[in-house]
């Protein structure tokens, strides 16, 4: 298991971290600082656009881990610059974009890049919120590959 590897100190812990530009980020950058504090970390940064016609098909699109193309160069330096900003290290191949629905996305990346773990934040929505608005941390739990540590904002 990668974190009781890592625990030990045997092991880089491969770290998918999932970048929303609201506090629920505030929060998973947090405790992503605080582990790397722990032990060493290989840290990804994913963010997930979702496209138009998705949200009207019901299609959840996921791509796998793209290396910056120009059209997507804006997403991905501000997505890099939010963690950058929050006081962690970015490697810039380390930043990727994805299409579709976030949950779904950060799931399947996380089952393709072998990720120990998978970092999100929440803002802990309840009821008809949690049902308009979703919860991408609730998604990513039910079809994570790996532990997830999902961080609150207080």
């Amino acid at each position: 298991d990668g974190l009781d590897a890592w625990s030990k100190g045997e092991k880089t812990l491969r770290v998918l971290v999932g970048v929303s530009f609201d506090a629920s980020f505030d929060e998973a950058a947090r405790a992503t600082k605080t582990l790397s504090a722990w032990g060493p970390c290989d840290l990804h940064f994913a963010h997930s656009r979702i496209e138009p016609s998705a949200l009207f098909s019901g299609l959840t699109a996921v791509q796998s881990p793209m290396t910056p193309a120009d059209s997507h160069a804006p997403t991905t330096r501000a997505v890099g610059s939010l963690a950058k900003g929050r006081g962690l290290a970015v490697e810039w191949d380390h930043v990727h974009l994805t299409d579709g629905a976030a949950a779904h996305a950060l799931a399947e990346m996380a089952r393709r890049g072998g990720f120990d773990l998978i970092v999100v934040g929440t803002h802990g929505r309840r009821g008809l919120d949690r049902a308009l608005l979703g919860s991408v941390a609730l998604g990513v739990l039910h079809h994570a590959p790996c532990p997830l540590l999902i961080a609150p904002v207080i």
